[in-house]
């Protein structure tokens, strides 16, 4: 993912403003430190997953995750954003409110830093924000192997293998492409191994130095206990072989037009190979996404215990319900109750199931047990606990 190193807004005075010295670390990626003119408290928070934290800031990736859903996207999207995107209404929106933050929280400083994941597929909104400042960008793009990428992303958020190595090549080919003709830097996993080789082939390529002065930072910021995911050679067998393609030529690559040339070829691969695909992807993800919304109602609906719920049960009859016929049952939600239905004597024979339907809102209605008793003797004539004992009841 890119790190965008940007030179100031404003020169009135590179003093006017401290510059304070942050980690910037990534949780699909590596780390590495860099000057960062904005209060640690303007960073979002660390987290079980990065102890040391994100350091990304919240405003910004808040607008990134806005403009994704206003396209129909979101940040675990690997399909292509709608042609077109990067000038339309909402995306100069979005770009306004992005000017506004980095003129307020960097417009005095020498050089500042923006990291987020989405840049990798944002780009063509920011390069209009570079105009305007006016600001030089610098890229810092930060490879780790994929496998590892994948096992932070399902550890993190349960994503499956095959979803992580389609957003690996996603973001990893878009940033790459975006990049090209700029001043640039690919930084690989060694960077926790040693920081402090990896940060001087970055002064030197990017021909900055922030190294002196965040030299003491390097003990807390970085450590390579942060790794929490090594690859060996059994692993990597696991990952598909185009992926393993792009992340060697990525490593070996020198920013010339042979290695252009192959990323290239490598992204027509990826992009005829998610065409074959796409359609019926952008039905699945589509039918998720309605059963996300459907479910969030759900749960907000019946979130607060103690709301009194009422079901209308009906008893089967031939033709399937009675609209007519139905008993009202009521309890209170977030809780466990005892649900008593009468089965009448001498209804129809059907085949159809029992019905519950919620009516005061939409409700979850989790079963446990089932017991059927003799209502002259109360003897219990079945009962059942399981799901399989459920289904498996004739009577």
């Amino acid at each position: 993912m890119p790190l965008t190193l940007k030179e100031p807004i404003s020169r009135t005075s590179p003093a006017s403003k401290a510059s304070s010295f942050l980690q910037c670390l990534t949780s699909a990626s590596i780390s590495l430190i860099i000057p960062f003119a904005v209060q640690e408290s303007r960073l979002t928070s660390l987290s079980k997953h990065n102890p040391k934290g994100y350091f990304e800031h919240p405003e910004i990736v808040s607008l990134h995750d806005s403009l994704l859903e206003a396209l129909g996207s979101r940040w675990d999207d690997y399909l292509p954003l709608p042609s077109g995107w990067a000038d339309n209404e909402v995306t100069r929106e979005i770009r306004s409110a992005l000017i506004a933050i980095l003129k307020r929280d960097f417009g005095e400083t020498s050089l500042f830093g923006v990291k987020d994941p989405r840049l990798c597929r944002l780009m063509p909104l920011w390069f209009p924000i570079f105009e305007t400042l006016p600001a030089e960008p610098n890229f810092v793009l930060t490879v780790r192997h994929p496998w590892e990428v994948a096992e932070s992303l399902a550890r993190r958020n349960g994503l499956k293998p095959s979803k992580s190595f389609l957003l690996w090549l996603d973001h990893t080919l878009q940033a790459e492409s975006a990049t090209r003709g700029y001043k640039r830097v690919f930084a690989f996993d060694e960077v926790l191994d040693n920081t402090v080789a990896v940060m001087t082939g970055l002064e030197t390529k990017l021909a900055f130095h922030p190294l002196s002065r965040v030299q003491a930072s390097f003990q807390n910021s970085v450590e390579p206990s942060l790794r929490h995911h090594r690859l060996d050679q059994a692993q990597e067998e696991e990952v598909p072989s185009l992926v393993i393609e792009v992340y060697d030529a990525i490593k070996r690559g020198d920013n010339s037009p042979q290695f252009a040339a192959k990323l290239d070829g490598l992204m027509q691969q990826f992009v005829r190979s998610r065409e074959i695909f796409s359609s019926h992807l952008e039905v699945l993800e589509s039918d998720l996404a309605h059963f996300d919304k459907r479910i969030g109602e759900i749960e907000q609906a019946t979130d607060v215990a103690g709301t009194t719920m009422r079901l209308e049960v009906f008893h089967p009859v031939a033709e399937g319900y009675r609209g007519s016929e139905f008993q009202d049952r009521y309890f209170n939600s977030g809780s466990w109750e005892r649900l008593t239905l009468d089965l009448p004597a001498g209804k129809e024979k059907s085949h159809w199931p029992f019905r519950i339907d919620p009516v005061t809102c939409p409700t979850v209605i989790e079963i446990a047990e089932i017991t059927l008793k003799d209502p002259g003797s109360d003897k219990i004539l079945w009962s059942a606990t399981a799901q399989e004992e459920f289904t498996a009841w004739r009577f």
